[in-house]
Order: C-alpha cells, then sequence, then structure tokens
C-alpha cells in the first residue's frame, strides 16, 4: 500500500512538473540564453564583430560563394575575392564592427558596386581585418536648415559606412580561442 502511495505522489508531482512547465514555458530557453557568437583579431584577441551583426551581402563581383560554419553551425555566406595584386581573400560581411577605418575611400577595383572601399584595421593592433563599404550613389535629400544655408556652406558630417567585409583567416572564433587556453596542471584535477 506504501508503494502505490509513493507512486501516486511522484506521479503527481511528475504531472504537475509537466503542467507548469506547458503553462509557462522553459525556465532556460535557449534563444535567451545562448550568446551570439563573437568574432576576434587573430592576433590580438580584440573582440571585432557580434555574431548577430553578420549580415549575407552578396556580391556579383565574386569568384565563389559557400557557406561555412564561421560562427558555429549556423552557415555563414563567405565570398572569395582577388585584389588587382592577384591576393584572394576570403571575406565575409557584417552591418557594424569594432574596426578603424584607415586612409580615402577607393570607388576603383571595388568588390561591390556602387560601393567605395576604406581599409579596415584592428583598432589595437593595427592588423589589417579588411575593408568598410560606403554607398557612392549621392543622397538626393536635400534638408536644410530653416537659415536657407547652401549646400556648401552646410556641415558636411562624414559618411558611416555601409557594412564591412572581413578576412576571414584574420578572425578567430571566441569559444574556440577559449578552448586554447591551457590550465596548468596544478590546477587540474
Amino acid at each position: 500500500m506504501a508503494y502505490f502511495q509513493a507512486m501516486s505522489s511522484t506521479i503527481g508531482v511528475k504531472y504537475v512538473l509537466v503542467i507548469l512547465y506547458l503553462y509557462f514555458g522553459p525556465v532556460c530557453s535557449d534563444k535567451e540564453n545562448k550568446k551570439s557568437e563573437v568574432l576576434l583579431c587573430r592576433q590580438c584577441g580584440h573582440s571585432v564583430v557580434d555574431g548577430s551583426e553578420v549580415v549575407d551581402i552578396k556580391s556579383t563581383l565574386a569568384l565563389r560563394y559557400k557557406n561555412a560554419s564561421v560562427l558555429g553551425p549556423k552557415g555563414t555566406l563567405v565570398q572569395t575575392f582577388r585584389n588587382p595584386q592577384g591576393m584572394s581573400f576570403d571575406v565575409i560581411t557584417v552591418s557594424k564592427a569594432h574596426i578603424q577605418e584607415a586612409g580615402e575611400a577607393y570607388e576603383e577595383h571595388s568588390w561591390f558596386p556602387d560601393y567605395a572601399w576604406k581599409l579596415a584595421a584592428c583598432p589595437r593592433c593595427r592588423a589589417h581585418l579588411g575593408w568598410t563599404f560606403t554607398s557612392t550613389e549621392d543622397d538626393d535629400d536635400n534638408d536644410h536648415d530653416t537659415y536657407n544655408e547652401r549646400p556648401s556652406e552646410k556641415y558636411q558630417k562624414p559618411k558611416q559606412y555601409s557594412f564591412a567585409g572581413l578576412i576571414v583567416s584574420r578572425l578567430i572564433r571566441e569559444s574556440f580561442a577559449d578552448s586554447l587556453i591551457i590550465t596548468p596542471k596544478i590546477y587540474q584535477r
């Protein structure tokens, strides 16, 4: 008899837990707790881009396209480009990154039509990480102030880049970099 009372109370607890789960949902949801993968500068470890900033901007001038697991199991569009010197680069595109632009913007030899490119470097170690691309199409807004100023007199704010192309081989996943750290034997048990 005690066996059946124990079973019925165990079944009752399980039943209540199932009802609570169905009503409130899982306590630890993957979407809420799963952090986005971060890509680091391979040379110094600086945090360059969050995985949520990766966007697939396909160029008609790419030599090859492939989906690679740059950010873990999620497929990321990787495009292969060749510069005029014959060097090839595997590139991912991101909407925003922690990089430093260098030099002038050039429209010649751009891998993305209607975009000018600038060099992009790691702000910590200055390693070349890729390029930023800014739209070359003119903005048609003539939003002058109420003081009726001429466009030439208006303060020109520098254009923010539209997106960046980062070289895959110059980046490393944070989770992979963390796995490379070896714990000294004295602390292993």
